[in-house]
């Protein structure tokens, strides 16, 4: 019978940035109860429709209903930086500089502070573009998307930490019977060995 595990746990902070880590790392393991598991199969989610979380447990369970494998999606640190995963429009201070003097070389009149929802910026961006129509030019403008759970991106460093640390953890508390040869994870024990 398939089982979904759905986990909680410590991962580690950006000792690069010297930034401490504010959420949980979470991941799910997919695996059928009654199969020795051989393999372990993760699920790392991009840009695609793999970020449909209702995707990823559909693929999980195909995948470990037909296969000797324990399926693991994995919930990277800043997975939510996309609209499909979260992430909210807004304007950090840059962007408000840029409006702001972007808005003041063609003389459209705007007051950046107000522009605090989506709804705000939308409307104000359908008053700049009716403006510029008539001027005959444009403006390049910048929104920031900001991920949820306070996150931020660092270009893979984190994320690749965090499917590690999955990985160990299932490793050294398994929750299914695996085939007693242990898992093929010669790239991890190369990288852990210091290779």
């Amino acid at each position: 019978m398939l089982v979904n595990k759905s986990y909680k746990i410590k991962s580690c902070d950006d000792f690069e940035l010297g930034i401490k880590r504010e959420s949980k790392l979470e991941f799910k393991v997919c695996y059928d109860d009654e199969k020795e598991i051989e393999s372990l199969l993760f699920i790392i989610p991009g840009l695609g429709c793999d970020t449909n979380e209702n995707y990823r447990e559909h693929l999980a369970q195909l995948s470990a209903s037909e296969l000797n494998v324990a399926v693991v999606s994995v919930s990277y640190h800043c997975i939510g930086n996309r609209p499909q995963t979260g992430a909210k429009l807004e304007l950090d201070y840059i962007d408000k500089l840029i409006w702001r003097e972007s808005c003041k070389a063609v003389g459209f009149d705007i007051d950046v502070e107000k522009l605090i929802s989506f709804e705000t910026i939308a409307e104000t961006l359908e008053r700049l573009n009716a403006f510029l129509y008539t001027q005959y030019t444009n403006l390049n403008l910048s929104i920031t998307f900001a991920p949820t759970k306070n996150e931020y991106q660092n270009f893979g460093i984190m994320q690749a930490l965090d499917i590690l640390n999955a990985l160990l953890f299932v490793r050294k508390n398994p929750p299914f019977v695996n085939s007693g040869g242990g898992y093929r994870l010669s790239c991890l024990e190369a990288l852990t060995a210091g290779i």
